[in-house]
């Protein structure tokens, strides 16, 4: 899996190291650093008791990789060197499907850079991009009695995890069979009159840039993401026409369109930074603009007149 974890400052590390690291020190009386490795074994531990297998690599070596920041940089707000100790991670699991796996993305810093964070996500085969959704996902701040409560919050993502993957099954084939083209549009709240494929791209690259999307709206844990547009449009829109290198994206169809914006968005790593919360607003934008939550709806409505 080279590159999904090519977050700038970060160097690739076997979990096994990572379990050698000496215990990380608090940084306040009320810093609770949480072990990296704790936080791994505790995902695998979960996975394998709800009936999950880990993928394997060529090599027949599970297929999960960890890259670490351990090294004093730049504070962005003090402008101070600082220490920085920042774990990335991916767990990618067994797939019955034929062109691309499930995975499960992590993100820990005990030098107070993030929270500890868990994600549900997807890798696809041929191009080794990674996105992921926004349904089920959590973040947990260094606090008192993190051990205590990290293992029933991985416990609950995972138990019902399957449930969600599923979802995001029906999400890509929903965007496989789905042409990008000209029509009458309902997303966000506003009506849309588009000529033609290349006006509906270009209204999506703009509501990408433009207002963005909340994430996680209605909680505490609001967080508003726009998609740079500098250095990922034009990229993002060349990588729609031409495949970014792949024939199988030349298909000009909602699922060409979200692996142009991943092959982008790669280059940051695939797991650091913000690409979690990008490729989640992203999913978002499209799943509007193609109609999968229109879709979403028709099933929960026929399953609630069957049930009844």
């Amino acid at each position: 899996m080279p590159g999904l974890l090519n977050h700038c400052g970060a160097e690739p590390i076997s979990l096994p190291k990572l379990r050698a690291l000496p215990d990380p020190q608090p940084l306040t009386e009320t810093h609770y650093p949480l072990r990296h490795d704790r936080f791994v074994d505790e995902c695998i531990h979960q996975l394998g008791k709800y009936g999950w297998e880990i993928s394997k690599d060529d090599k027949g070596e599970d297929r999960m990789e960890f890259s670490l920041i351990n090294t004093f940089a730049n504070d962005r707000w003090s402008k101070e060197m600082k220490h920085k100790d920042t774990m990335f991670g991916v767990i990618c699991l067994k797939s019955k499907y034929s062109d691309y796996e499930p995975t499960i993305g992590l993100r820990n810093s005990n030098t107070m850079h993030s929270k500890a964070r868990f994600a549900l996500g997807n890798r696809v085969f041929v191009c080794d991009n990674m996105c992921f959704f926004g349904e089920e996902q959590f973040e947990r701040k260094h606090t008192k009695n993190i051990y205590n409560e990290l293992p029933q919050m991985v416990e609950d993502k995972i138990k019902t995890c399957r449930a969600q993957f599923e979802k995001d099954h029906m999400r890509i084939e929903h965007y496989k069979s789905t042409p990008l083209d000209g029509g009458q549009f309902t997303a966000f709240g506003n009506q849309y009159k588009l000529n033609d494929a290349d006006d509906l791209l270009e209204t999506i690259l703009s509501r990408a840039s433009g207002k963005g999307i909340m994430l996680n709206q209605g909680t505490d844990r609001e967080k508003h993401v726009r998609i740079p547009g500098g250095d990922a449009f034009g990229p993002w829109r060349t990588n729609y026409y031409t495949g970014a290198g792949h024939v199988d994206f030349l298909r000009g169809d909602y699922w060409a369109l979200l692996n142009a914006y991943t092959e982008v968005a790669k280059k940051h790593g695939a797991v650091g930074g913000l690409h979690q919360e990008r490729t989640r607003a992203v999913t978002m934008i499209l799943d509007e603009f193609s109609g999968f939550n229109n879709r979403l709806r028709e099933v929960d409505l026929i399953e609630e007149t069957t049930v009844a």
